[in-house]
């Protein structure tokens, strides 16, 4: 997966041996093959500074349709609650311990608009609305925000029963 400015590649820290991929201020997006519209599990981990942050996006063709939005700040990992319609409630999930790798999974159900969030072996959160209505998803992006990078790996799209 070719970078962009604002990502590259390191061999340290990463969490499973290979390389992370390393992610200074700003958007980094990547656009699957086929949109995704039934059941499915996005998986990756995950690696914030202290005071550091990032917000995840599961984006749809066109604007707006933005399905499930994840963030880590103020050292939580939480979730948006969204309204179909663009807003939405936080929902602190789980700690965020600083530089410390966590395994972060998304479980989608675009048919129900609805996702939850699971860290490291924690059950799955409740299930959370989508920010936008969405007929299907094809887009990850991810915003850096806070400090200036995060290191993410081992980033892994699923069906619904994570084969």
């Amino acid at each position: 997966m070719p970078a962009a400015a604002n990502a590259k590649y390191v061999t340290d820290p990463t969490a499973e041996g290979d390389a992370a991929l390393l992610l200074t201020a700003g958007n980094f997006a990547r656009t699957w093959a086929k949109p995704q519209a039934g059941v499915f599990r996005v998986e990756l981990t995950a690696r914030v500074p202290a005071g550091g942050g990032v917000m995840g996006y599961v984006w749809g063709e066109g604007e707006p349709t933005t399905g499930p939005v994840w963030r880590i700040a103020g050292g939580k990992f939480q979730a948006l609650d969204g309204s179909g319609i663009g807003s939405g409630n936080w929902t602190p999930v789980a700690d965020c311990p600083a530089d410390a790798w966590h395994k972060v999974t998304l479980g989608i159900d675009v048919p129900r608009q609805q996702w939850t969030l699971a860290v490291g072996d924690a059950a799955p959160s409740k299930a959370f609305g989508f920010r936008y209505k969405a007929p299907a998803l094809q887009t990850l992006n991810f915003l850096v925000e806070g400090k200036e990078h995060v290191y993410l790996d081992a980033v892994r799209v699923l069906a619904g029963d994570g084969k």
